[in-house]
């Protein structure tokens, strides 16, 4: 009775040991808003990420500013090329923005973005999608074909949703885009505030796959 009473401390320390050595690892791909435009890439939203959720999580912040969604394929395959199928436990995905600045096709932005997601999916690799918006000065008609990428995408991984394997956030700047202070003076860029509302409204959406982890 006495050595099953001692085991019980050193089993719940392998674990923590065990958890501690292998974080749950994220890998953000994106564009300038992931990369931390303007401002020191360790106040960008993963990095602010990392510190919240402590030593049982590793962000690998893979955000290129000026990148389009045709790019994610392509980064992706060499991301993990060599490397292991669950490499990353976990893709967030950020990219788009670019795609809208230039008012590029989004049926072409919902392909790459399906392709990004089928190519992670089959690598048996969760993915957090984070939803932009079209500009207000490209009008209602181009707004509304962007806002039903986004919903086209989401009926799309339905099963993969369900199995908490794909969740999509429907507008990564929300409560950042429009709003001065929490942006640089170009009006596009968060500021270090508006990366730390990124990670508080970021957060939550992630805890959708780490609660499946754990």
């Amino acid at each position: 009775m006495r050595v099953i009473l001692f085991s019980y401390p050193i089993f719940f320390l392998c674990l923590f040991f065990a958890h501690s050595l292998f974080p749950m690892k994220v890998l953000f791909l994106g564009d300038s808003l992931t990369e931390g435009y303007g401002i020191p890439r360790n106040k960008a939203y993963p990095a602010l990420l990392q510190k919240k959720r402590g030593g049982d999580f590793k962000a690998v912040n893979a955000g290129i500013s000026g990148s389009t969604s045709a790019s994610a394929l392509g980064r992706l395959k060499w991301a993990l090329k060599g490397k292991g199928e669950k490499s990353y436990d976990l893709v967030v995905l950020g990219l788009g923005a670019n795609d809208f600045l230039r008012a590029l096709s989004p049926e072409a932005t919902k392909k790459n973005l399906q392709s990004a997601i089928d190519f992670c999916l089959q690598k048996e690799i969760p993915v957090l999608l984070l939803g932009m918006r079209a500009p207000p000065n490209l009008g209602m008609k181009y707004s509304s074909s962007v806002e039903k990428i986004y919903e086209d995408i989401q009926r799309h991984f339905q099963k993969q949703q369900a199995d908490k394997t794909f969740s999509l956030m429907p507008f990564m700047l929300e409560g950042v885009a429009g709003h001065q202070e929490y942006n640089l003076s170009d009006g596009l860029h968060p500021n270090e505030k508006g990366h730390e509302i990124l990670a508080e409204k970021i957060e939550p959406y992630m805890d959708f796959f780490t609660l499946k982890k754990d």
